[in-house]
């Protein structure tokens, strides 16, 4: 498999965590005899929140634009913080 010689990991690992990923809906992984094909659920709300999380931390941290306080950025912080704690981060 591709995925675990770029990855470096084991075959094992990669496949738990493809399984994680297909579970939560963010990628679709099929079988076609003998190979597999994963892409990812572009229309998943999971997705495309993950999608603008790798954006943000791809750019490197002194060109990065200050995070605005809206609906969909709060919605981000409450998904990956959803303790009582996500309304008291400062953006």
């Amino acid at each position: 498999m591709k995925l675990v010689h770029k990855t470096g990991c084991r075959y094992n690992e990669v496949m738990r965590n493809l399984r994680i990923l297909e579970k939560e809906g963010i990628i679709i992984y099929k079988r076609l005899g003998c190979k597999c094909f994963i892409s990812l659920n572009r229309e998943s709300h999971k997705t495309r929140i993950l999608i603008k999380v790798i954006g943000i931390l791809d750019t490197p941290i002194d060109s990065r634009q200050p995070i605005r306080e809206d609906e969909e950025d709060l919605e981000l912080v409450k998904y990956f913080y959803p303790n009582e704690f996500a309304s008291r981060i400062i953006f």
